[in-house]
């Protein structure tokens, strides 16, 4: 199923800063921007759901994506963790 583009949405903030102006904030939602990426077929082979740690040769950590992040391998484990602990309960 192919999403389209997320809508641009805009809101004017203050900041403490500069109490006398506003700025325009413009976003999207992240839920929509999910949909779009992950539903077309156009980034299909440039996503990446692999949790990977990448070291210089002098063993310093690079963090490059979020699947370099130790959040990334974290969501994995525990997602892996919890559907094997279903299997086993509808298995009883």
């Amino acid at each position: 199923m192919n999403h389209g583009l997320p809508k641009w949405k805009v809101c004017d903030i203050e900041l403490a800063e500069t109490p006398d102006a506003t700025y325009p904030l413009f976003y999207c939602c992240p839920i929509e921007c999910a949909k779009f990426l992950l539903g077309n077929p156009s980034f299909k082979e440039h996503l990446d759901y692999t949790p990977d740690k990448i070291f210089h040769m002098n063993e310093t950590r690079v963090y490059h994506e979020i699947s370099s992040g130790d959040i990334w391998n974290e969501l994995q484990v525990s997602i892996t963790h919890q559907f094997l602990h279903a299997l086993r309960l509808t298995n009883l």
